[in-house]
């Protein structure tokens, strides 16, 4: 405690000599678009950030800013929001872009009839790219709101975090000097994750390549699975298509309407075994009386992190090995339109989806899977034109900015091995434990604490816990000097 005191004062020593605070962000997809805004949104003085991603637009990241004209949204409208408190804003903002033909807004809802109402709009899956629209539009507006905060952003790739001399942190970037801030929040998700096997769903197929393949292997049955099925169809392409997971488990649909019964409450300390028996219960039961097992599921999402807390360190690793593909099939689901595409195009005889764990990759394109295929001895050798990794995505702790921050010991891997251990707040945790103070780690990279912390609502709450916590630690309240601190541009 005594330590965290001096920590503390150091820190804002440092920030009363230079001027405002100034915290980088490294990442701007959608959770560092979420950290910014709940950071300025929280300062009540003089703030400064600085942005550090390659990639110059704000607020698409993976998961939205590679979206093509047409693909939508995992989630409905009304479940989709940056502002933690204000959970049906993304519908609202759509809303209020009925007749607006520039920014898409025809075709929203189920009808395809542009003035539809909200409760319609809410209930819609929207269109990727517009999400990642929402999230841009609504960054601009929190700084244009707020003259006290300067908002920069640096085309860089961040390499590293070091301690700096009398507090705070450099962050050394691919080129340029390094960026000094008082505290540093890692947004980098799941970073530009290198395929396994073969090739990455995220990388383009010029035409010409689709025309000729005559076998192709998709690795991984879940939701980036669907997109790049139905894309490589929607794209003319007639290959014989082999879908590889573990568990054969395709991802299960939305229900035709919101499912959204009251929250579960599950007491801590649950044990796996008899929380698995309870849900299987309830999707029973609710279907026998005729309504959605879909509302069961999404029960105990708000208690998620609570219940994942409460597990022990090996009923985890046990959900981890056995059961995480049951839990993300039902979890992650697909809006009912792409959900019958889906099961129309695995009903064909051009698409197989079969159980199977790849034990090695030679090449991408032409490339020779070793497969042990579920339900069959020895191992079989399958050739195929193309293989795309559609595994899912986990942090790269290999990665240069990760591997720093572990190797000196600012950082360590959650048990689960999928991200780095944090607290709710995204506060990163040193290998002999204590938090590290002023730096966070935030969304995906700690879903191995925190499980559930990969989709919006999640993100956006524990983007404002940050918030709250760098306003106490770096005390952003009342005027200061300009801010001293030196960065790349």
């Amino acid at each position: 405690m005594a330590e965290r005191r001096d920590t503390l004062a150091r820190v804002r020593g440092l920030v009363a000599r230079r001027g405002p605070p100034c915290v980088a962000i490294l990442g701007c997809g959608f959770t560092g678009a979420a950290a910014a805004i709940a950071l300025i949104e929280a300062a009540e003085g003089r703030l400064r950030l600085v942005i550090v991603d390659r990639d110059r637009s704000r607020g698409g990241g993976i998961a939205y800013g590679r979206a093509r004209a047409g693909e939508r949204m995992n989630v409905r409208a009304r479940d989709l929001s940056i502002f933690h408190d204000r959970p049906g804003d993304f519908a609202e903002w759509m809303a209020s872009l009925l007749g607006d033909d520039a920014c898409g807004a025809p075709g929203l809802g189920p009808s395809g009839a542009a003035g539809a109402d909200l409760a319609t709009i809410a209930d819609s899956f929207a269109p990727r790219a517009m999400f990642a629209n929402y999230v841009r539009r609504r960054l601009a507006q929190t700084v244009a709101a707020h003259p006290h905060v300067t908002l920069e952003t640096l085309e860089r790739e961040a390499r590293r975090i070091s301690p700096a001399p009398g507090g705070g942190f450099s962050v050394t970037l691919n080129e340029g000097p390094e960026l000094h801030a008082d505290a540093v929040a890692l947004a980098t998700g799941y970073g530009d994750p290198q395929p396994r096997f073969g090739r990455s769903p995220h990388e383009p197929i010029a035409p010409r390549d689709l025309a000729g393949l005559r076998r192709v292997a998709l690795i991984g049955a879940g939701l980036t699975m669907a997109d790049v099925l139905l894309r490589l169809r929607a794209d003319g392409c007639e290959a014989q298509v082999e879908v590889i997971s573990r568990r054969a488990l395709a991802p299960r649909a939305h229900a035709e309407t919101a499912a959204r019964p009251p929250a579960l409450r599950t007491p801590a300390g649950v044990r796996l075994a008899d929380l698995l028996r309870d849900l299987r219960a309830a999707t029973r039961a609710a279907e026998a009386a005729g309504r959605p097992w879909q509302g069961e599921v999404n029960r105990l999402r708000p208690h998620a992190q609570h219940i994942w807390h409460g597990l022990t360190e090996e009923d985890r690793a046990r959900f981890m090995r056995h059961l995480r593909p049951f839990w993300d099939a039902h979890r992650h689901r697909l809006p009912p339109a792409q959900h019958e595409r889906l099961t129309a195009e695995l009903a064909r005889p051009r698409t197989r989806l079969r159980a199977g764990r790849i034990l090695s990759a030679s090449g991408e394109a032409p490339c020779r899977l070793r497969v042990a295929w579920r339900g069959e001895r020895g191992i079989a050798s399958l050739d195929v034109d193309l293989a795309i990794d559609c595994s899912g995505h986990r942090p790269d702790l290999s990665s240069p900015l990760l591997a720093s921050l572990i190797e000196q010991r600012l950082a360590a891997p959650d048990p689960a091995g999928v991200g780095l251990r944090v607290s709710a707040d995204g506060r990163l945790w040193r290998p002999e434990g204590g938090d590290v103070s002023g730096l966070f780690a935030l969304g995906p990279l700690g879903q191995g604490s925190l499980f559930e912390i990969t989709a919006v609502p999640e993100i956006a709450r524990q983007a404002a816990l940050a918030a709250q916590t760098l306003r106490d630690l770096l005390s952003m309240r009342g005027a200061a000097p300009a801010c001293a601190a030196q960065g790349g541009g």
